[in-house]
Parts: C-alpha cells; structure tokens; sequence
C-alpha cells in the first residue's frame, strides 16, 4: 500500500454558506428586527410621556405650595424652584395663572406633538392630554 496523503471529506468540501442559507438568516433577522423595532420606539415615547407626567405633578405640587405662601398662583416657573420644582431635562412647561387659577402644559423635546396639561382644581392634579383649555 503506497503511503501518501489521505483527504478526509471534511477538509475536501468547499467551506462557506450557500447564498440560500445567508438568504434565510436575512430574512430571519428583518422580520426579528421588524418586530423589535416598533416596540423599543413606543416603549421611549412611554418613558417621554411619563417624564411629562411627573413634571406636571410636580410643578403643581410646588403651584399648591405657591398658593398656601402668597395667597395666589404664580404664571412664572422661576418661582416654584424654591418650592421643591426640579424640572427635568428636555421638557417644556409653559404656566397661564390668573392668580386664583392655573393651567400648565408641557411637551418632551422628543415628541412636541404630544401636549398634557394640569389645570388648578379640587383633587389629585391629573395631567390630561391636549393643551390647556
């Protein structure tokens, strides 16, 4: 028996993916990442509308204060500071007071469209969807 080199068929075939089989993992992963996507983005404008929520509770938590100091609502967000307001990066609040009442709004920087407001009120200060009234 002549010794030479044996090839084994492991190291004889061709190595690599077939353009079916890298057809496949494609296709594979668009339809994973058509489903994450979607997901991730309504989970960030869940957090962004919560980010509002919570801003507006406060600013009127600190309006209330206001209100037992002075007698009166303040329309200017500089005065409800000192009373426990820490606003949050990237949201907008705008105040309307007359003094005995307050509408406040607020948007996130990421989604302008989407306004809540709080108004002055009897009860927990809810913030509603849509601009002030």
């Amino acid at each position: 028996m002549a010794r030479g080199k044996r090839k084994s068929p492991i190291y004889c075939s061709d190595s690599g993916f077939s353009m079916l089989e890298l057809l496949v993992v494609m296709i594979i992963i668009a339809i994973l990442a058509a489903i994450a996507i979607p997901v991730y983005l309504n989970q960030r404008a869940k957090a962004w509308e919560a980010n509002v929520h919570s801003d507006l509770y406060n600013a009127a938590v600190a309006q209330l204060t206001y209100f037992v100091d002075n007698k009166s609502f303040t329309g200017l967000l500089d005065d409800l500071y000192p009373r426990g307001y820490n606003q949050s990066g990237n949201i907008t609040i705008t105040i309307r007071s007359s003094g005995d009442q307050y509408c406040m709004e607020a948007f996130h920087s990421g989604n302008v469209d989407n306004i809540w407001f709080v108004e002055s009120g009897e009860g927990h200060p809810n913030p509603e969807p849509g601009p002030c009234p």
